[in-house]
């Protein structure tokens, strides 16, 4: 764990994907008011979860798309104060059915799907203090949100 801003994980997380968006025809977004405040993260960790994200976001999408992230700190009960990034796509979207299970161990919707990765992902933002959400509706695209709690040590 080291004491970082997390936007620099976000920005090397996206240098790392850079020609598979590319082949994906992917086109990426981040929108942020300044670097997020420095909290105790263990970056390579995170990078897993953002990547993972990214990935199953552009495969989600039909050959093109969209990938907006947005970064804020604010103010959440009962963590004070927490670094917020959203990670939304414009892709189908995930069903009601699929969303309640998407975290579960072992469960996929892809062929070679192994089911580990957003289960993973869920583990590492929990051992973080934070808290791994999504929303989306059929058609409509998903919002993966990464809370995480702001540590000075």
């Amino acid at each position: 764990m080291k004491k970082m801003s997390p936007s620099l994980v976000v920005d090397s997380a996206l240098h790392l994907l850079e020609q598979r968006l590319k082949s994906y025809h992917v086109t990426t977004r981040v929108i942020r008011h300044g670097l997020l405040g420095d909290t105790l993260i263990d970056p390579e960790q995170l990078k897993e979860v953002i990547v993972n994200i990214i990935v199953n976001a552009c495969e989600a999408m039909d050959k093109s798309g969209l990938i907006i992230i947005h970064e804020e700190e604010t103010h959440v009960e009962p963590l004070k104060k927490v670094n917020v990034i959203r990670i939304i796509d414009d892709g189908a979207g995930i069903s009601q059915e699929v969303k309640e299970q998407i975290f579960n161990p072992f469960f996929t919707t892809k062929d070679e799907g192994t089911g580990l990765g957003l289960s993973i992902a869920f583990n590492i933002i929990n051992e973080h203090g934070g808290w791994l959400d999504v929303a989306s509706e059929q058609g409509q695209g998903a919002s993966f949100v990464i809370t995480l709690p702001i540590k000075d040590s």
